[in-house]
């Protein structure tokens, strides 16, 4: 309807603008004519009381051919001076020499007011320009004798005081935007006929902003708005007809559009359900209560299907909630067979050399307690026992008689009992120390095993899932997975080029999940060395930083000939590391990828982001020192 409405609007909008602008139009049309009949009247008006002054100056007394008589006749021509009236009397010899002026008035200029005085035959009037006015003037012979000729010359200001006495003039000035003696400025309305000059004075215009675009307002015969109102009722008539016109392309479009609808309602209609035809009158109009018969079926059937859906929608996603657990079981359930399969590699890996430690630490044990025992106990119980009889003999007599009753006692061989006694304890001193000697290196023996023991035990446990701890030194972590290799075989040798204070916490993966990843990594390279019968490997671990990813890159150094090891694969133990290092690595933000063989060395790349992609408050950006060293080697790549 908006097209239609617009059409409207086209048409009435000239129709009623020319309807409402008549009236104000012909309204300012009157008050144009009106200002231009006041000035004229008033112009009339000053003519009048100038031409009348002419008549009364010629019937005084004063006023005589004799020009010492008229030179003092200005205080007479003062007594006719009214602002606004009559503003300025002089007379003039026939040389347009001034002889008498007005008091109050004030000469115009020096120069003759017309061309020439003798040319002044009759009473006329004049436009003329002043420095401080324009000067509407009545020039007349005054008086005559012999050859000596007088004129009067009466001037009017056309200025405030003049439409002063001409107050319904001056209101139409202001309202109207009038302008006196300017024919350039704003629209002519009235103008004399004469000179270009004179005509200039006393031309009256306006500049009112009606005129800019209804110029014809001034004229005086009446506005006529028949040819407007025809074309605005032509454009009416026109818009009409288009408005028409789309109201029955509308209805067609809507009579095909309601068959469609029909046709459409009657094919979703269930098999059986009737049919029926749409007819439409003369003018256009339908049966509609078969269309509502038709839409209000269809409803049903999209309600009752709706509902089925909607039925059907919760069903699926109570299986889905269902399915979801049953995935996140499973998904455990997979993490912890990751982990177990894990720690069973580790176990079978180097459970012999772990049952051989604990063999070991049995051994130690036993040496402790023999050495503990006849090494320590015995001779402990020897010295107990003689500083036992030494006190009971104290007991019966003094310090100095004892030591000298031992010194007297002599045995067979001439050794005193004194002598025999500090060898027995000189000697038993020194078999202790020995044996404490002993016990230390074995006791610290033992302990290192223990330790050893002790954090296998601890890994295990964590692995099965008491692990709450965050890895968070990368070289602490490479350190405990060699460990874990090193109880295996003593033979390897590591280079981990790998700062101290490279932190992995913002990855937040378990300690013991790294630890294990890290050792399967490293236990590939190692199966894959043993599986090629190499007996002194080695192991470097480098560290880059590169676009802000972090690139750990363990490799296998070996001796042995480069052809072997590069056609040779990964062995299927070596290959069963690399996919629980996967695995156990799987969901955290790490990736590991095995790199081909080059120039006789195995290679597997850890590759994470240096910064976190998530803002964690409990990380802690890197020191400034180790982030220059970084900055260093990345120029350097």
């Amino acid at each position: 309807m908006r097209k239609e409405l617009g059409y409207l609007t086209l048409g009435l909008t000239p129709l009623l603008l020319i309807t409402l602008a008549q009236g104000p139009l012909l309204r300012y049309q009157t008050s144009f004519s009106q200002a231009k009949r006041q000035y004229l009247d008033a112009l009339q008006e000053t003519r009048k009381e100038l031409a009348d002054l002419g008549h009364t100056l010629r019937g005084l007394p004063s006023i005589t051919p004799d020009s010492q008589t008229l030179a003092s006749a200005g205080r007479a021509l003062n007594g006719f001076i009214v602002p606004g009236r009559i503003d300025h009397i002089a007379i003039y010899d026939q040389e347009c020499n001034l002889v008498a002026n007005s008091d109050q008035g004030m000469p115009l200029s020096t120069a003759c007011p017309v061309n020439s005085m003798k040319s002044v035959t009759v009473p006329r009037f004049q436009w003329r320009s002043s420095s401080h006015s324009k000067n509407y003037e009545y020039v007349a012979p005054l008086v005559s004798a012999g050859d000596k000729s007088y004129y009067l010359l009466a001037s009017n200001f056309i200025n405030a005081q003049w439409l002063f006495h001409h107050p319904d003039f001056k209101q139409s000035m202001e309202q109207l935007n009038l302008v006196l003696g300017s024919p350039a400025t704003g629209k002519l309305i009235y103008r004399e006929d004469g000179a270009s000059g004179q005509a200039d004075l006393s031309s009256l215009s306006s500049q009112h902003p009606l005129l800019r675009f209804f110029p014809n307002l001034i004229q005086s015969a009446p506005l006529d708005f028949r040819a407007l109102t025809a074309v605005a009722l032509l454009l009416l008539f026109l818009c009409v007809w288009k408005v028409v016109r789309e109201l029955s392309r509308k209805r067609e479009a809507i009579q095909i559009a309601i068959k469609k609808l029909h046709a459409w309602a009657d094919e979703l209609v269930p098999e059986g359900g009737g049919r029926t035809e749409l007819k439409f009158t003369k003018k256009g109009a339908i049966d509609i209560q078969v269309l509502q018969d038709r839409m209000s079926r269809l409803v049903k059937t999209n309600l009752e299907s709706t509902e089925r859906t909607e039925h059907e929608k919760k069903l699926l996603q109570q299986q889905m909630v269902r399915l979801e657990s049953r995935f996140l079981e499973a998904q455990a359930e997979q993490t912890f067979m990751a982990k177990a399969r894990s720690m069973h590699q580790q176990m079978h890996s180097f459970a012999e050399a772990y049952i051989g430690k604990l063999a070991e630490s049995q051994s130690l044990g036993e040496d402790l307690s023999h050495l503990t025992t006849h090494e320590i106990v015995r001779p402990a119980q020897k010295i107990m026992d003689m500083m036992n009889r030494w006190h009971q003999e104290l007991d019966e007599v003094s310090m100095r008689k004892f030591v000298r009753s031992l010194s007297e006692r002599v045995d067979q061989n001439g050794v005193s009992e004194l002598d025999e006694s500090i060898n027995f304890l000189m000697d038993s001193g020194a078999a202790l120390s020995n044996a404490a000697i002993n016990i230390t290196m074995l006791t610290q023996r033992l302990l290192g095993d223990l330790q050893e023991n002790t954090s296998m035990a601890k890994h295990w446990f964590h692995m099965m899932g008491h692990d709450n701890t965050i890895g968070k030194n990368l070289l602490n972590l490479l350190k405990d997975a060699q460990s874990l290799i090193e109880i295996q075989d003593q033979a390897i040798r590591y280079e981990n080029v790998v700062e101290g204070s490279t932190l992995v916490d913002h990855l937040r993966i378990p300690t013991s999940t790294l630890t294990s990843a890290l050792f399967h990594c490293q236990m590939a390279l190692v199966e894959n060395a043993i599986d090629s019968h190499v007996k002194h490997m080695g192991i470097s671990n480098q560290l880059r930083v590169r676009d802000g990813k972090v690139i750990l890159v363990s490799s296998l150094k070996a001796e042995m000939v480069d052809e072997l090891l590069l056609q040779k694969d990964f062995s299927p133990k070596a290959d069963q590391h690399m996919s629980l290092a996967l695995q156990m690595l799987q969901g955290f933000p790490i990736r590991v990828t095995k790199l081909p063989a080059l120039n006789g060395v195995h290679a597997i790349a850890l590759m994470w982001d240096e910064e976190p992609e998530v803002e964690d408050d409990n990380y802690q950006p890197l020191p400034k020192p180790v982030a220059q060293q970084r900055q260093r080697e990345r120029n350097l790549d």
